[in-house]
């Protein structure tokens, strides 16, 4: 699903029909709806998902079948990894470049790291016996090409997903407090989407391209700007998500666990990209071993998962070093996890909370990056440069050139994240049910301030590729 006008009016027309059709229309109705919506964004994401679905609808049969059942899982499995395998390195040859080649034309998709992942997590929990064939391929397609997670996930496990199906054919239109919840989840994904990320993106970019020219104060500003540019963005994106499914009845999995809280690398990652993070541990890091065979295979096991997670985000070398840096990260972490009096302190309370986030930070930079060369000359010149000739005033200058204001925008935009994420986090809720458990008048003073925020500090419109998430790459 892309933040869009075409997106939002689309799901206004499909949810229009769904509660005027029959119950028993309606997940086939949305099956289609999902589809249909998937060949208007890009019509190779739409004949790769149809494909995927139709192979993974035939093999779940077959591995349904007790003879046969090993030798098609890992059939499947294989297959989609190679699929995957190929989808990610195509770059590397110079005649899949070409924009009239087939590849590029009729199979090159977008989001198709997030649904070969739940194809392979279907593969394996048939094979574990933990669901039983799919014998509709209707329930198989709405399945992988719903269209509010089509993009950028979550990555959703089909039991899950099946498990509320039946609330789709039940659902009633009259309900305030479901309503409520899809407009406090979309206003919020939204805000975070185009007020602060988008305008974030502005001045990322601005030092990315010129980064060879500023000071030192200039590129750690720059790499602190993108962490949080990437949060608002690919949070912004999963609130919204979670609120235009839920018109459906759907409620997709939390995908993040307010990150920026954590005390740890390893709580972090349970609360980033959370889907993505428990695939990890439930299909790579368990069959590994886990941490079952003591701590030097558990610290083999956690690096082993981390550089999947990397090339999962992309075959370059920059992905590597981001997964094994974050293996490394975790790896100390689980060496500190039994430690006491002040080693202990570094994964627990502020000064934990502090060194996460800069650890994180430092490893986003590699993420950015156009390659592993410029990370490293990116990374060098903020440790060398010093302050530029002009001062870190000339730096900020060529930042912010024509007034300070989107620099106190910025500034005050970070702070409230920080202080309703802080609230959240004490509450143990997410930031939208953080609105929607006070009362009415707080809920109304918030909202207008969101609605105002976007129609006045929101970055949108020809010159701005807003509907573009940073995680549509993956």
């Amino acid at each position: 699903m892309t933040l869009t006008i075409f997106s939002a009016l689309y799901i206004l027309c499909v949810c229009a029909i769904f509660y005027l059709i029959q119950s028993r229309f309606r997940i086939g109705f949305l099956a289609l709806s999902a589809i249909c919506y998937v060949f208007l964004l890009s019509v190779p994401a739409g004949v790769t998902v149809t494909a995927v679905t139709l192979f993974a609808w035939g093999i779940g049969l077959l591995i349904g079948i007790p003879r046969l059942r090993s030798f098609f899982t890992a059939f499947g499995v294989l297959s989609c990894v190679a699929f995957l395998l190929l989808m990610k390195s195509y770059a590397r040859f110079p005649f899949l470049q070409d924009e009239t080649s087939v590849l590029h034309r009729y199979i090159l998709p977008i989001g198709f790291s997030f649904y070969i992942f739940q194809v392979i997590s279907y593969f394996a929990d048939l094979y574990r016996g933990k669901l039983i064939p799919e014998k509709n391929p209707l329930y198989m397609l709405l399945y992988l090409a719903w269209f509010p997670k089509f993009i950028s996930g979550p990555i959703e496990r089909k039991a899950d997903f099946d498990s509320q199906l039946e609330n789709v054919k039940t659902l009633r239109f009259y309900d305030p407090g479901r309503w409520s919840r899809v407009f406090q989840y979309v206003l919020i994904g939204v805000f975070y989407k185009v007020v602060i990320a988008d305008r974030l993106g502005i001045y990322v970019d601005r030092i990315w391209e010129s980064y060879g020219e500023m000071g030192s104060a200039a590129l750690a500003f720059g790499a602190l700007l993108y962490s949080f540019q990437i949060y608002c963005d690919f949070a912004g994106y999963s609130y919204a998500a979670i609120g235009f499914s839920l018109l459906f009845g759907i409620r997709l999995t939390d995908n993040f666990l307010l990150p920026y809280q954590s005390k740890n690398i390893s709580e972090f990652w349970r609360r980033w990209h959370h889907s993505l993070s428990s695939w990890l541990r439930d299909y790579i890091y368990i069959p590994l071993g886990g941490n079952r065979k003591g701590t030097v295979r558990k610290l083999l096991n956690t690096l082993a998962v981390f550089l999947i997670c990397g090339l999962w985000h992309g075959e370059s070398l920059k992905f590597v070093a981001w997964g094994l840096l974050h293996g490394l990260f975790s790896g100390v972490d689980v060496l500190l996890a039994g430690a006491e009096g002040w080693r202990a302190k570094l994964r627990s309370g502020l000064s934990g909370q502090i060194l996460t986030f800069l650890a994180v930070t430092f490893a986003w930079i590699f993420f950015r990056a156009d390659s592993l060369k410029v990370a490293g000359s990116y990374i060098l010149r903020m440790l060398s440069a010093g302050i530029s000739p002009g001062g870190i005033g000339a730096d900020f200058h060529a930042l912010f050139p024509q007034h300070i204001t989107d620099l106190m925008i910025l500034t005050v935009s970070i702070l409230l994240l920080m202080m309703v994420e802080y609230l959240a986090e004490r509450e143990n809720k997410s930031v939208p049910a953080l609105i929607i458990g006070k009362p009415y008048y707080v809920q109304y003073a918030a909202d207008f301030l969101l609605i105002t925020g976007i129609m006045i500090l929101g970055i949108y419109g020809p010159a701005h590729d807003t509907a573009r998430m940073i995680y549509m790459q993956f």
